[in-house]
């Protein structure tokens, strides 16, 4: 065996270097959107010790989002990451990269292990760890679920590779690639594709002779479905509903007339738009509430010439078709096909954008065949140049909630998340006619939204008309009666001293709040805001911590409660309610995406 080069490790250190410069300002010191819900707001997000109990629950509990996200790995490192870092912000970004620089490397060996030319496989990987699309996976420290499911996957491809020439898979070979796939599934739902890409890649890039030769090689993946089914047993156990919520996921509206068909065409349009943004990343966007079917059939024309493209290639260029496959298979998950929450996000794509390093990969080996690496370098510098400062850009409008929801409302003012979030930004500023106008815009984008009524009456109250306030909040009441609102409503009528009808909105969020820990903190409001009764209330606000010990609410009323009650030790003041000091109404949380 020839020595192996000293430089060996120089494309290595190569990639992890720019992919991390591409990123260099991707670590700031605050976390936004579904970060700022699910770790900074979220009561039940801990350290290590709170490890265990991820295994039981969905990825977004303790917020208000209810979902069918079953992640616990993924919220595992992030609960690391919480321990180690202390809590600060700038520590979770940077794990975040970490793992997006060994995707990218992973996914270098994997080409290399294909058979790709190496400064083909430099350049194919460096694109990939540089795109900006990949930027939504990477900035939002919640979204690393896919980042660590492709991980999990590019190892799990990588290490059956090895077994690629052998006339049946063995056990050594998918007993660790199981290990790695049911990691994977607890990281995030797309790793399921796992057996249908390992399939593809063996059977096209080491054909064998005859199907029944190829169906003896391939029958060990059979033991996939082993994690595959520990997976769905753990998720059942945590998730209400069949399957853990996947059956839920897969049928719900399907009664509806023309359903299917309107999941397929999102499904189409969706993966066309994807394609797009892997060749020209432009513009990018955090939400995309307003996605609908647009030139379906331009849609369709496309993916039947990448399917015949693929048909046609699967021979003399099978390197082309595995990199089709490899598109559809991977996205499919994560289309309104299996009825996921968002019918488009580019963190989708992260797993899906392998398939371009693929394609990349083969169209770079051939020109290196042709002309040698210079050329192929070159290609690489002019690629990097071209996609690294778009990285760079975007990284900065993750910095802060304003810059994330103004990026977004640049490109459209239809988006009802983005024009509420951009709201909350504001209003947690003092900006208060830039809210007021901003939800204006969102009756007219979401009229039935009750969150934009609530925000704007948030306002009206800093600027001092009440009677335009409390005809806001009923109007959010009207078209969402939440305990949110009807706290709002409640803490309102506390502020302007009428404590009989905040009792009664009060009472009217206790009746419809489902959660025993917040039942008892919103009680402890009541009694302390509209009654007056800082000795039970603080009895209330104690029974909260009992249930939830990280309730911030309860923590915060309990403290308002004995300071009520040292200084009515201290001045013995009269036992009517007469002007108190009552809690300014709270902004609704901001709306998330699962």
């Amino acid at each position: 065996m020839p020595p192996r080069s000293p430089w060996r490790w120089l494309a290595p250190l190569l990639l992890a270097v720019v992919t991390t410069a591409a990123y260099v300002n991707a670590a700031p010191k605050v976390l936004v959107y579904d970060d700022h819900s699910v770790i900074s707001q979220n009561r039940e997000f801990g350290g290590v010790r709170t490890i265990p109990s991820l295994f039981r629950k969905h990825a977004r509990a303790g917020t208000a989002d209810p979902s069918r996200l079953y992640r616990p790995v993924a919220m595992a490192t992030l609960a690391l990451d919480r321990t180690v870092y202390a809590g600060h912000a700038r520590g979770y970004h940077v794990s975040s990269i970490a793992f997006h620089v060994l995707a990218t490397l992973l996914l270098f060996g994997l080409l290399q292990a294909l058979g790709v030319p190496r400064a083909a496989a430099v350049v194919a990987a460096l694109v990939f760890g540089v795109h900006p699309l990949h930027t939504d996976a990477v900035d939002s420290v919640f979204n690393r679920s896919e980042v660590l499911a492709t991980i999990g996957v590019l190892g799990a491809l990588w290490w059956l590779w090895r077994d690629a020439d052998a006339p049946r898979l063995r056990l050594r070979a998918v007993a660790p690639a199981a290990a790695m796939y049911f990691v994977a599934l607890l990281c995030r739902e797309s790793a399921a594709t796992l057996p249908a890409l390992a399939a593809l890649m063996l059977a096209l890039l080491r054909p064998r002779p005859t199907w029944a030769a190829e169906a003896r090689r391939l029958a060990p993946l059979a033991l996939l479905a082993v994690p595959l089914l520990a997976y769905l047993w753990l998720r059942q156990l945590a998730l209400p509903g069949a399957g853990g919520g996947a059956i839920a996921s897969l049928t719900d509206g399907l009664g509806a007339p023309g359903a299917l068909g309107e999941r397929l065409s999102l499904a189409a349009v969706a993966a066309r738009d994807y394609l797009k943004l892997l060749v020209y990343p432009s513009p990018l966007r955090a939400s995309y509430e307003d996605y609908a079917v647009r030139a379906l059939g331009f849609a369709v024309a496309l993916h039947v010439v990448l399917c015949g493209v693929a048909v046609a290639t699967r021979r003399r260029a099978p390197l082309v078709a595995f990199a089709i496959a490899c598109y559809y298979v991977a996205l499919l998950p994560s289309t309104k096909v299996f009825a996921d929450p968002a019918a488009f996000a580019e963190r989708f794509a992260y797993l899906p954008s392998v398939a371009l390093s693929l394609a990349l990969a083969w169209a770079l080996g051939r020109l290196a065949a042709r002309h040698g690496s210079r050329p192929v370098l070159l290609a690489g510098v002019a690629l990097c140049a071209a996609l690294l400062p778009l990285t760079l850009l975007r990284n900065l409008d993750w910095h802060d909630r304003i810059s994330l929801w103004k990026a977004d409302l640049e490109v459209t003012d239809r988006d009802w998340r983005s024009l509420l979030n951009l709201s909350e930004a504001y209003l947690a500023l003092g900006r208060n006619h830039r809210v007021m106008a901003l939800c204006e815009r969102g009756h007219q984008v979401a009229p039935r939204h009750g969150g934009f009524h609530s925000n704007r009456a948030l306002a009206l109250i800093n600027l001092g008309r009440y009677d335009e306030a409390e005809a806001a909040f009923r109007a959010a009441i009207a078209r969402d009666p939440r305990p949110t609102h009807w706290a709002n409503l409640a803490r309102f009528y506390a502020l302007r001293q009428r404590y009989p009808e905040s009792v009664a909105a009060f009472q009217r969020a206790l009746a419809v709040q489902p959660d025993h820990a917040e039942h008892h903190a919103l009680r402890g409001e009541m009694l302390l805001q509209a009654r007056y009764d800082a000795a039970a209330a603080r009895d209330e606000f104690a029974a909260a911590l009992r249930i939830e010990p990280r309730l911030f609410t309860a923590r915060e009323g309990l403290r308002a409660a004995e300071r009520m009650l040292r200084r009515d030790a201290a001045t013995q003041p009269a036992s009517a309610p007469a002007a108190t000091p009552a809690a300014q109404p709270a902004s609704p949380p901001a709306t998330t995406r699962p």
